[in-house]
């Protein structure tokens, strides 16, 4: 279960610090980090996750891919325009969501 979220990228659960895996938030000092933060927390909140552990990621946390349900709570985030896709080697994961969210202008993309 989460205890709470800290920025759009990562929260605690069950005492575990985790990285949402393939997505890069908007850091405190960044625009829409308060959005983004208030976004994955609404789609998280209360919620059962199912996470899967990718890598151990630098600050103690673990990089996990999430659902809720049926849901890539990565995907959702970059889709919204929270979270940017972060490229794994010349093509990105979530490349489609973030063209999506940049031809909609949203979130992060809306400038």
């Amino acid at each position: 279960m989460v205890t709470y979220v800290i920025d759009g990228d990562t929260f605690v659960a069950d005492g575990r610090r985790i990285r949402i895996w393939g997505i890069d938030a908007p850091e405190k000092d960044e625009a829409y980090y308060q959005t983004s933060t208030l976004t994955l927390e609404g789609m998280i909140d209360g919620a059962l996750l199912n996470c899967t552990l990718r890598e151990k990621g630098k600050y103690r946390r673990d990089v996990m891919r999430c659902y809720k349900g049926d849901i890539d709570i990565g995907a959702a985030m970059v889709r919204k325009g929270m979270a940017k896709d972060v490229p794994r080697s010349l093509i990105g994961y979530y490349e489609r969501d973030q063209i999506h969210a940049q031809k909609n202008k949203l979130g992060i993309w809306a400038d």
